[in-house]
């Protein structure tokens, strides 16, 4: 089995760097195509993460990450556990404990509804992260109070350039 070698972009190797700050979790926003999710599986790595699991609401979406993370060789350095976030409502209301060193939010944007919020407090995990390319949710309502209540003081990269 071959490794790729990957090299990061200077603000998704300063995330990684900041992940090491004492805070519940870090908010990357990032236009799409420019690595939120490598860089959401570099800091796991770089936690040295067992289980990383990753929360949307789309299956093609959730079918991207399983890919990445097979192909470009993550699944030598964790388990990847990927689920709607109704699937994570249902799991959990039938009484079942979810846990996870690294929980991933992709599309925060479009995952901060009431039930979801509800459910994010009962998985236990060590590190959250979430990520975004907008800002603004699509009803309007900015979502940044959420990023203060799962992450603590915020760490907010952004990777909106090339670089």
């Amino acid at each position: 089995m071959w490794t790729l070698a990957i090299e990061l972009r200077k603000w998704q190797a300063e995330a990684v760097k900041r992940s090491d700050r004492n805070c519940p979790g870090i908010f990357l926003e990032a236009y799409g195509g420019r690595g939120k999710t490598i860089c959401a599986f570099e800091i796991a790595k770089h936690k040295g993460a067992k289980k990383v699991l990753v929360i949307n609401n789309r299956l093609a979406i959730l079918d991207g990450w399983s890919s990445t993370y097979k192909n470009l060789g993550y699944n030598t350095d964790f388990e990847l556990e990927t689920m709607t976030d109704r699937r994570l409502q249902n799991r959990l209301a039938s009484g079942e404990s979810i846990e996870c060193d690294v929980f991933i939010i992709d599309e925060w944007q479009n995952m901060s509804s009431d039930a979801n919020v509800k459910a994010y407090r009962k998985v236990k995990r060590g590190y959250t992260v979430g990520l975004s390319a907008t800002p603004i949710r699509k009803k309007g309502q900015n979502f940044y109070p959420l990023e203060k209540h799962f992450l603590g003081w915020l760490i907010l990269i952004k990777g909106k350039t090339g670089n």
